[in-house]
């Protein structure tokens, strides 16, 4: 006669007991690696997104503040050089006036001689426009530089901007309206011999500043 030995009820409840906290700790921990993996792979798409985005951001502002540096030099160049030279007739504003002792550069002229001088930098500045003087004609927009034209001479108050790939760095270009808020500079548009343009009046917005950063510059 064969005596099969059976569990007692205290043992069968004990069992239970155990293989429910088994599976209740298996179902507290095996999300954990399935959440970490998820956080990770969202990390990996956000992040690199939320920097390229500051990025930009920082951009815009920096050349917003450039922009306006600028315009605030050539001003007070234009007031107080450029006026001047012109009321003591000692020295006459130029397009050429490198090789002019007589010479000093249009307000124009000095921000693109700046722009020239820091063209081998992470970042550029310059001015460009629809309506260049002759020593500039040949110049092409590009489309970037085309299209920014075109929507900041409907929008003078709003920045236009675009992320770019050249030679393997990833750079910012934005550009902004450059109006013309002084009248001596609608005066010297419209009467000098060399100007394409001659209804120039305050408020239109005479060329784009242009700014171009490399976003691996430090």
């Amino acid at each position: 006669m064969t005596i099969i030995a059976r569990p007692s009820i205290s043992e069968e409840a004990s069992n239970s007991n155990v293989a429910n906290r088994h599976s209740l700790i298996w179902r507290l921990i095996a999300p954990v690696p399935i959440t970490i993996v998820v956080a990770i792979g969202l990390s990996w798409l956000i992040i690199p997104r939320v920097i390229a985005s500051n990025s930009t951001d920082d951009a815009i502002r920096m050349a917003q503040q450039i922009a306006a540096q600028f315009k605030t030099i050539r001003a007070y160049y234009t007031d107080n050089v450029v006026n001047k030279a012109l009321k003591s007739k000692a020295l006459k504003p130029s397009i050429d006036h490198k090789a002019d002792d007589s010479a000093i550069p249009l307000p124009a002229t000095l921000i693109h001689d700046l722009s020239n001088l820091l063209s081998e930098k992470d970042t550029t500045v310059g001015l460009y426009s629809k309506y260049p003087f002759p020593n500039r004609k040949d110049r092409q927009l590009d489309e970037f530089q085309q299209q920014a034209w075109d929507y900041l001479s409907a929008n003078p108050a709003a920045t236009f901007s675009r992320n770019e790939v050249r030679n393997g760095k990833h750079i910012v270009r934005v550009a902004v309206a450059d109006s013309m808020t002084v009248q001596a500079c609608v005066n010297c548009h419209n009467s000098h011999p060399a100007s394409p343009k001659k209804d120039w009046k305050l408020g239109d917005c005479e060329a784009c500043s242009r700014w171009r950063r490399s976003s691996t510059a430090n």
